[in-house]
């Protein structure tokens, strides 16, 4: 069976960007002279940058004043185009892919509107075989990351920065236990990022060293 579909999870500021970054600034340098090295990509959701679709609907959950709702629909139109128009594509075509939030995101964050859709979207992506990191973090420690960070987007301001143990306990529900269940042919990896980022990218090596030998 082939990974070659990485995702990274968890609340705002719990390291998860830095984390997916350095994973696949990892795999560019260490396959540089493969002659496949130009399939390995990196993406995101919501907004791929692939994907002018997706950049769009980013902006829009971003920078305005919506409902739960509203932006349910947008996250999980988002999902299913990103899914349908780049990842399936690109895995079929042999890449590999690193992606900052997938599917999961959409029930941690959202509510149960736009469910049709989104049942959809995760039926897809289990069936993609996806690695999930799941960054864990302390809240206070993703807060006052969050805020060191700069200027906070609308959807952070009204819907992330005062509930992130909320965020994180809803990924213990669904989310992670559909990972964890036994018809889930994907794996799920849970890295504590209370430490350095360097000590937590070590631990994402070494699981990502059993998958590419050497890596």
């Amino acid at each position: 069976m082939n990974f070659n579909y990485f995702c990274f999870e968890g609340v705002d500021g719990s390291g998860k960007t830095a984390l997916a970054s350095m994973f696949f600034h990892k795999l560019k340098s260490t396959f540089s002279s493969v002659a496949w090295s130009n399939k390995i990509f990196f993406t995101n959701e919501p907004g791929s940058k692939h994907l002018q679709a997706c950049v769009d609907i980013r902006n829009i959950i971003l920078n305005h004043q919506l409902d739960r709702e509203a932006l349910a629909y947008l996250f999980a139109a988002d999902t299913w185009t990103h899914l349908n128009n780049f990842v399936v594509p690109s895995l079929e075509d042999g890449a590999i892919i690193i992606s900052e939030r997938c599917v999961l995101s959409d029930y941690a964050y959202g509510p149960s509107y736009g469910s049709g859709l989104r049942r959809k979207n995760s039926e897809l992506f289990l069936s993609l075989n996806p690695i999930i990191f799941y960054i864990d973090a302390n809240p206070d420690i993703c807060k006052k990351r969050m805020i060191e960070s700069g200027k906070l987007n609308v959807f952070e301001e009204k819907y992330v920065i005062d509930n992130i143990s909320q965020i994180q306990n809803n990924y213990n529900g669904f989310p992670l236990g559909l990972m964890n269940s036994s018809f889930t042919k994907g794996k799920l990896v849970t890295i504590n990022n209370n430490k350095t980022i360097e000590e937590s990218f070590s631990e994402v090596m070494k699981f990502a060293s059993n998958v590419y030998n050497g890596c």
